[in-house]
């Protein structure tokens, strides 16, 4: 129903005028929920066989390169940090694949409809809107910086807890 105020609306017009809109209106709802549902399905099936094959090839990737690697590179690193950081990063794009990518496509989609239609109801409001969103955009800046450095800090952490747990 979110997807589909313009259907909604007319369902509560044609209630309130009482005209015959409404058996149409209805019907045009329930098809749009059900090509919403199906699609919903399609994406998550397709994104998630696909973010799963990179997935793999990147860990089998990750491993062959971890045995080619010298034995110098093991004497200046810590055990607990390389598996740390191994394990971290693959979590974190896996969690980008699987969500992030079908996120990032449905919210075009999604935005560039919201702009046709803002454009459509009200122009003046809408640039407005758009006049704002540099500062909103700055802010969403500064505060991405600052869970980076969390984020940063963290896996430090996490080397440090994996190296005591591997040498104990």
């Amino acid at each position: 129903i979110r997807d589909s105020p313009w259907i909604v609306r007319n369902v509560f017009d044609a209630l309130l005028a009482g005209n015959s809109l409404l058996s149409t209106s209805i019907a045009a709802l329930a098809i749009v929920s059900v090509v919403r549902e199906i699609a919903n399905y399609a994406k998550k099936v397709a994104l998630g066989s696909l973010g799963q094959k990179i997935i793999r090839d990147l860990r089998a990737g990750i491993y062959r390169k971890l045995l080619q690697l010298s034995l110098d590179y093991y004497r200046s690193r810590n055990t607990g940090e390389i598996a740390s950081s191994m394990s971290n990063d693959i979590n974190v794009l896996q969690q980008g694949l699987s969500t992030g990518l079908a996120l990032v496509i449905q919210q075009t989609i999604s935005l560039i409809v919201v702009v046709i239609l803002l454009f459509k109801i009200d122009t003046v409001l809408t640039l407005i809107i758009f006049a704002i969103v540099p500062l909103i955009m700055l802010i969403s800046k500064k505060m991405g910086e600052r869970v980076k450095a969390i984020s940063r800090s963290t896996q430090e952490k996490l080397g440090d807890l994996m190296n005591t747990i591997s040498e104990s």
